[in-house]
């Protein structure tokens, strides 16, 4: 049988000299030919290239939780310098992807045009939110309900001869032995964090603190972009709770050392140009990450869109 592949190829049109610059240069995923993410956990995601041209995949389930800042702008209207808000579509793409035919959940929160390509897609799968009090109430639902239940389904597991599980990993190891059905991942993708914070602050600090310290042994993993790395923006509770990042360029030193706690991110080339630090205790590595052009973007979403709609006639 015929099957299917959807990716952003690679093609290396540029010198040495300018590896690291982002013009000419597509970073991205195939799913077949033995590429990056095969064999990889369907939570996995491509960074991009280092400076010895190797892809860099991390996953989602590894890093819970991820701060991903830059600065501001939108492939819609031909500005995207740093090549943010282009990384971020391109997380959405990649999960789309690779939960195909999965019952695994995306929550997009940002405003109407950061993710207009998918309100084209199921909302029983995918759910865009624009309004920053129905986003805070999506996530205390995700901590009041989702995560209780989840933590009483792993209570659940518990006999003479199983001692409850830990986390997603183990439970869906288990439910796959015993036939049943597994649970699924739940992704939130927030950008823009400096417009939600404006309108309630301390609430949406709380949320977001707590999903990141409890969501991930229970498959709840969160995603905040940002352009705004001030203190009001980027709390010192938020930075403890989410030690990962990825940032493209900065406009001055004092950003960069707010957000990676060094000097850096404001001399990068932009387009695209990253550092990804893993954990409070790692040091950086500068990356070239992925382009994914509109087409490419309207494409899987067309593709994901019907397909969903079958399975779920």
């Amino acid at each position: 049988m015929s099957q299917e592949y959807f990716g952003i190829v690679y093609e290396n049109n540029i010198s040495e000299a300018e590896k690291m610059k982002f013009h000419g240069t597509k970073i991205g995923f195939l799913l077949n030919e033995g590429f990056v993410l095969k064999n990889k956990p369907k939570t996995a995601f491509i960074l991009g290239k280092n400076s010895e041209g190797k892809y860099m995949v991390s996953d989602l389930s590894e890093l819970g939780s991820v701060i991903i800042a830059g600065e501001d702008g939108s492939p819609i209207i031909g500005d995207d310098e740093s090549g943010r808000y282009n990384f971020t579509e391109s997380l959405v793409a990649e999960y789309l992807v690779n939960t195909m035919p999965d019952d695994d959940q995306l929550i997009l929160i940002g405003s109407r045009i950061d993710f207009f390509h998918c309100k084209k897609l199921p909302t029983f799968y995918v759910t865009v939110i624009d309004d920053p009090y129905e986003a805070l109430k999506s996530l205390n639902q995700l901590l009041c309900s989702v995560l209780v239940d989840r933590y009483l389904c792993f209570e659940n597991t518990e006999d003479d001869c199983q001692d409850p599980v830990r986390s997603i990993g183990e439970f869906n190891r288990l439910m796959k032995e015993r036939g049943e059905k597994e649970m699924p991942y739940i992704t939130v993708i927030i950008n823009n964090l400096e417009e939600l914070m404006r309108k309630a602050s301390e609430d949406m600090e709380e949320a977001i603190c707590r999903l990141a310290n409890l969501g991930k042994s229970v498959g709840i993993f969160l995603v905040v972009c940002t352009r705004d790395v001030t203190d009001n923006v980027m709390t010192e509770w938020i930075k403890k709770s989410i030690p990962a990042r990825i940032v493209f360029r900065l406009k001055s030193e004092d950003e960069s050392i707010a957000v990676l706690g060094m000097p850096g991110a404001d001399t990068l080339n932009g387009r695209g140009d990253m550092l990804f630090r893993l954990d409070e205790r790692g040091s950086s590595i500068r990356l070239q990450a992925a382009l994914l052009g509109s087409d490419s973007m309207d494409k899987i979403i067309w593709h994901y869109a019907e397909m969903k709609k079958d399975l779920k006639c």
